[in-house]
């Protein structure tokens, strides 16, 4: 019974949710005896011992059944079916209580069923209004705009043949068709221009040249964001970068959440790929965006959590540019937006990138130590952190600990076909100047050429900062 629909679903309500679900149960089916005793039953126990929940435990408890037949334990399945259902209809009732433009066409509908013209005319003005004039322009205002034009322009009784007005309608309709269209190109396309550079698929996408045409000519709202987008995504340059980010930090007002987040997305996947390549000026700049993200709350999803790839990524950014005692907040507050089921391994990751920073690296190696290995990220990271904890202990005592873990590092990723390319070349890289550095006759300029002439490197500040304890016997300091 545990693993049924209603338990998955009840499982996923507040407090308040179940409160108010019991009053929904209480007033509309209190004839529905059993289910409601099922239902105080699990409300009960949910918390409780798992086997409080099993179907033969239940019978026995709620309905004095001590040797249940398999007809009632089908006949207990129908009332969790029953529960279901009414959880599903409570949930759907609480959505429909907030006014949206769905229920607002559902109610033009009703209006042309009934042959109320006036009030159906009246509405669609009236919905075009509110659609014109909200704040947040979004590709679906366009979409909406597109819908109430169509309802009023192929209502049975508008008059096509000489009315100037829906002369107008039938022009509004088209302009609002094609500006959904390209807007809603220039979002896919940005999407399939991001994984083409972050993952390397290839897309054919076509019409992308006639959509920014289209917005050259045409200034629509919300579209200058994403004709940006694209641009910078096709291009990949600085400047591009600093533009989209400018107007990402200034009309934040102005575009959805979901908006916001594509736009952030893409930016931080750009100075991600500059850090693999050693840029180091990446780092600063990514923490300026993961601030204005954390300020926004724009990466908490719609479950209320942060994900623990960007829990980490934030970590290790701030970790990187010396921001240790933010990183110490950041951990401390953020943490309880962490999945219950990732807060242990993630917290732990986090906080060895700290206890590596104040080099304490024989805690650090505890820590990594008792971290769950299954998620392979979690490895990568726990991994990196482990080979430069093994160097700062080891490299004049115990060469070949290092050494072993660099070849069962370089194992782990040859034996990991997901792991992006670019992503296993610069721990690739990592591995090989560690192991340089190990060498009885490395020197410094030796160190510093492989250093610049690797195109992906983790970790780069960190070798620089290993490098430069080496003699430098021909040149004098080299700057990156």
């Amino acid at each position: 019974m545990k693993k049924s629909k209603f338990l998955t679903l009840y499982n996923s309500l507040n407090k308040k949710e179940v409160k108010d679900f019991k009053c929904f149960l209480n007033g509309l089916y209190q004839n529905q005896s059993n289910a409601n005793l099922l239902f105080s039953y699990i409300k009960n126990h949910a918390s409780e011992n798992a086997e409080n929940l099993e179907k033969d435990v239940v019978l026995k408890k709620l309905f004095q059944e001590n040797n249940p037949t398999t007809q009632q334990r089908k006949n207990l399945d129908n009332t969790l079916s029953k529960l279901y259902g009414y959880l599903a209809e409570f949930l759907l009732w609480k959505k429909n209580k907030k006014k949206d433009f769905h229920k607002e066409m559902q109610l033009l509908d009703i209006y042309k069923s009934r042959q109320l013209d006036d009030l159906y005319f009246q509405k669609i003005d009236y919905l075009k209004k509110q659609v014109t004039k909200n704040d947040k322009k979004t590709i679906w205002n366009y979409l909406h705009l597109l819908q109430l034009d169509h309802s009023k322009f192929y209502h049975t009784n508008s008059n096509k043949i000489s009315s100037t007005v829906n002369k107008t309608t039938l022009q509004y309709a088209m302009q609002s068709l094609d500006t959904f269209f390209f807007l809603t190109k220039l979002k896919l396309s940005s999407e399939m221009l991001n994984r083409q550079n972050i993952l390397g698929e290839q897309y054919d996408i076509l019409l992308l040249d006639e959509a920014l045409a289209y917005f050259s000519t045409l200034k629509i709202e919300c579209s200058t964001i994403y004709v940006l987008l694209v641009q910078f995504l096709k291009d990949g340059n600085n400047e591009f970068f600093q533009i989209l980010k400018s107007e990402l930090f200034n009309n934040t007002d102005q575009l959805p959440d979901d908006d916001q987040l594509i736009i952030l997305t893409c930016l931080l996947n750009y100075q991600s790929s500059e850090m693999k390549k050693g840029k180091l000026n990446a780092y600063q700049e990514a923490f300026d965006l993961f601030q204005f993200g954390l300020q926004k709350k724009i990466f908490i999803n719609k479950d209320g959590y942060i994900s623990s790839t960007k829990f980490n990524n934030i970590v290790s950014v701030g970790c990187n540019i010396n921001q240790l005692k933010w990183v110490e907040s950041f951990i401390r507050d953020w943490q309880d937006y962490l999945d219950k089921n990732q807060k242990v391994n993630t917290v732990k990751i986090a906080t060895a990138y700290l206890q590596f920073e104040f080099k304490e690296y024989d805690s650090t190696i505890a820590l990594l130590q008792s971290v769950n290995f299954e998620n392979i990220y979690y490895s990568l990271r726990a991994r990196s952190l482990l080979l430069r904890c093994y160097y700062e202990l080891y490299q004049k005592s115990n060469k070949e600990i290092i050494l072993d873990h660099c070849k069962a590092f370089a194992n782990f990723l040859y034996r990991n076909n997901a792991i992006n390319p670019i992503t296993t070349q610069s721990y690739f890289f990592l591995i090989k100047l560690v192991r340089m550095m190990l060498r009885k006759n490395a020197n410094y300029e030796e160190l510093f050429q492989a250093m610049n002439t690797t195109p992906y490197l983790f970790s780069k500040s960190w070798i620089l900062e290993k490098i430069n304890d080496f003699p430098k016997e021909h040149l004098g300091t080299l700057k990156e």
